[in-house]
């Protein structure tokens, strides 16, 4: 659930224990030259190459691919869903006694239906509004035992809504069709839900009943029932794993429990959530000088407040060489800008420009003599009219990042 959620909702909650949590050390180190850490400039940017930016404006080959493989397979769900409802539209109410007795004892809000048919091979159930139990024609009615097994597995599947389950894993699987472990875990997803569908069985008949429902199992001799993806089947899963889990089932203890919670809390919280200051909104390099940070013209340690805390720089030249003096030369001003806005910049990848950047600012000679320096003190008196007020407090601080 954890996994579907993360893929299916771009939001993350904060953690501060998230394995996405940045560190002062990884921050320091990604001002080295040629490291690309811009949220928005880590998607576009190839791995391989760490460059390149992806255009915005149209639809690249890779989303045409991305996209004929995501229609390709969810027509390949829906076909087989409507195969499979053909069959079952063609089935037939249950007029066993024993049935109707057990479906009044086990009623749910929903009803249900116990239906059956002569085209599958295995019990199963479809829908999750108007649920149906479909059955085998050829179903053992006088073995009661084997009976209520079944009907309490497939109910398990309606009470949890697990028809409702299979469609929303088919979803992320179109979407994420391209990514290995997506495959993964909608297939282990599927075990679990049988999984769990054989603890509730265990649960309501009492342990003593494992033998006679693992027996029930190899009974049904695990026939598959191939008309659709969607429906939740008695024999779905691999039988051996499902056996094995039956017989060596043990009693829920309180201590159990809670370690199982503790465990599921932990992994959640490191990976299913996002590191505090992470999420931080994406920029990118063209057109930032023409929109400056508005709070700069209050006073002029706002820059150095959206670098140091914003951005989570440590102040390097403040403690030891605090600004004595309010504004800055033409002569440091012409300086600045040959040093830091190299000719034909928006031309550049974000990944070059980065590069640039953090060189010039990474290398240079510490101290008031140093060009971090003298970017802090433009920066924080450039008056908001300037042209390249914009570039030197949104463009820059954003690669610094």
């Amino acid at each position: 659930a954890a996994a579907f959620f993360c893929l299916m909702i771009p939001v993350r909650l904060p953690s501060p224990i998230s394995v996405y949590r940045p560190s002062g050390q990884l921050e320091r180190l990604a001002v080295r030259p040629g490291l690309l850490l811009s949220e928005t400039a880590g998607q576009a940017a190839s791995e391989a190459s760490g460059a390149a930016a992806v255009m915005a404006s149209h639809l690249s080959v890779w989303h045409g691919i991305w996209i004929a493989g995501a229609v390709l397979l969810a027509a390949f769900f829906l076909v087989g869903h409507l195969r499979g409802r053909r069959v079952y539209s063609a089935s037939l109410p249950v007029e066993q006694p024993f049935a109707r007795t057990w479906l009044e004892e086990n009623r749910i809000r929903r009803p249900v239906q116990i239906r059956y048919s002569d085209r599958i091979e295995s019990p199963l159930t479809y829908g999750f509004l108007w649920p149906v139990l479909l059955v085998p024609a050829d179903m053992d009615w006088a073995d009661e035992e084997t009976a209520a097994f079944i009907l309490s597995h497939e109910m398990s599947h309606i009470r949890r809504f697990d028809a409702f389950t299979k469609w929303l894993l088919a979803a992320a699987l179109c979407i994420h069709w391209f990514n290995p472990l997506v495959w993964a875990m909608y297939i282990l997803a599927n075990r679990d839900l049988e999984l769990a569908c054989d603890e509730a069985v265990i649960r309501q008949y009492g342990m003593q009943a494992c033998p006679s429902y693992a027996l029930a199992l190899l009974g049904m001799e695990e026939k598959r029932n191939r008309l659709s993806p969607l429906a939740s089947s008695f024999s779905k899963s691999a039988l051996k794993e499902r056996i094995e889990a039956i017989m060596k089932a043990k009693k829920l203890t309180k201590g159990s429990i809670a370690a199982a919670l503790v465990i599921v809390a932990a992994v959640i919280s490191i990976f299913a959530t996002a590191g505090i200051g992470s999420n931080r909104p994406a920029v990118r390099i063209e057109n930032m000088d023409k929109e400056p940070v508005a709070e700069a013209e209050e006073n002029s340690h706002t820059l150095k407040n959206t670098l140091y805390q914003e951005y989570g720089w440590e102040d390097r030249y403040d403690r030891d060489y605090p600004m004595e003096k309010e504004g800055y030369t033409q002569e440091e001003y012409d300086k600045l800008m040959k040093a830091l806005k190299p000719e034909g910049y928006e031309e550049m990848s974000i990944a070059a420009f980065n590069s640039f950047i953090n060189k010039a600012l990474t290398e240079d000679e510490k101290g008031r003599d140093g060009l971090y320096y003298l970017f802090e003190q433009v920066a924080s008196y450039i008056e908001n009219t300037d042209p390249n007020a914009g570039y030197l407090r949104n463009t820059i601080p954003a690669s610094l990042e």
